[in-house]
């Protein structure tokens, strides 16, 4: 279980008296998702707070392991991450080869979040090791790298000792895409399992199931 939470640069935000306007960028997810949605209101709510005439630009990018990075770079200075992406990027271990150390949280406990792997009726799977077993032609997709839900797709298919390489061995793909393509790949039969990270009852699962 995830909680989502959003992070800022150390000093990026400052008091609203006597400045002038500001623009600043806030990173969310594709525009299909939650994160944006979220982050085009908490937009609406800093607007009011900051110096009249200021902006917040919602990016459709990068995702729960990508904002981080982009946050500390202070590329946008405002972004959605989740407590665990973002503990890994300011310790520098599982996701990140370096200590992203000048985060800061804002808020957090925006949702809940589950790893899921979904698979077609047709192929008959009740668990992810038996694609290794059964060497399947799996047309696998998830999200774009910088989504945990990309990262957890490499975790997970690693604690099963298999790869993206090893699902291209065996005649199928890794197709990585927005909720919007992945829904559409399951009805015409270009997808037929999904690895990601979603909330219950999410709208595209909801769909593809």
């Amino acid at each position: 279980m995830l909680a989502a939470s959003a992070v800022l640069a150390s000093g990026a935000v400052g008091a609203r008296a006597q400045q002038p306007p500001v623009t600043l960028a806030f990173a969310t997810l594709d525009s299909g998702s939650a994160w944006y949605i979220y982050g085009a209101t908490m937009a609406e709510v800093l607007r009011r707070a900051l110096p009249p005439g200021s902006n917040v630009d919602v990016k459709p990018r990068a995702g729960g392991v990508g904002n981080p990075r982009l946050v500390a770079k202070n590329e946008t200075p405002l972004g959605f991450g989740f407590t665990v992406t973002n503990r890994w990027a300011y310790e520098g271990k599982e996701a990140y080869d370096q200590k992203l150390d000048n985060l800061r949280a804002l808020v957090g406990g925006l949702d809940t979040y589950y790893m899921v792997a979904v698979a077609a009726k047709a192929l008959g799977l009740t668990s992810v090791r038996e694609i290794k077993e059964k060497k399947l032609a799996v047309k696998a997709t998830t999200q774009p790298v910088g989504a945990l839900g990309e990262f957890s797709a490499r975790q997970l298919l690693r604690s099963a000792e298999m790869s993206y390489a090893d699902l291209k061995g065996w005649g199928g793909s890794m197709q990585h895409a927005g909720y919007n393509v992945i829904v559409d790949a399951f009805k015409d039969g270009r997808a037929d399992v999904l690895f990601a990270v979603v909330t219950p009852k999410h709208p595209s699962v909801t769909e593809i199931a």
